[in-house]
């Protein structure tokens, strides 16, 4: 691909790719994990919105587990492990809009590195549940562009 890495990290859920880009994702740099994201997002986004049967949270915790990594490059200061945990809870909550089964979820699959993270992985929970709701909130306001003026 573009990258040069493997098409198989954006093909299907992303389960069996999550410890390579643990592994080797901050070795890639930031621009190829932001294409990884923008690729894997359209990706998922087709698949759902075609009525695919896959499941959400896979996709949605690789997504933020890839936005972890990238966030622990970009931001000094912020450790790879808890990027990834916050980032995996907050996309499973995102997606949910569960926060407390989203913080659970990635603090047990990274294990006991992810018992250090849980302070932050409630913090991007709760914030991908709020701006969720918040955008749920938004679109369902916006006035629709049909006009029934003039119908019988």
């Amino acid at each position: 691909g573009l990258s040069g890495e493997s098409p198989l990290t954006v093909l299907f859920s992303g389960q069996s790719e999550m410890s390579t880009i643990v592994g080797q994702g901050p070795a890639w740099g930031a621009g190829v994990l932001a294409l990884l994201i923008v690729t894997k997002a359209a990706g998922y986004g087709v698949s759902m919105g075609s009525g695919f049967r896959g499941g959400p949270v896979f996709p949605a915790l690789f997504l933020g587990a890839c936005v972890g990594v990238l966030c622990s490059l970009l931001l000094p200061g912020l450790a790879l492990t808890p990027a990834v945990v916050a980032g995996m809870a907050a996309g499973a909550a995102a997606m949910l809009t569960l926060p407390v089964s989203s913080v659970m979820l990635a603090v047990v699959i990274a294990g006991s590195a992810g018992l250090q993270a849980t302070t932050l992985a409630i913090v991007g929970s709760v914030v991908a549940v709020v701006i969720t709701l918040a955008g749920a909130a938004r679109t369902s306001s916006t006035p629709s562009t049909t006009s029934t003026a003039g119908a019988p």
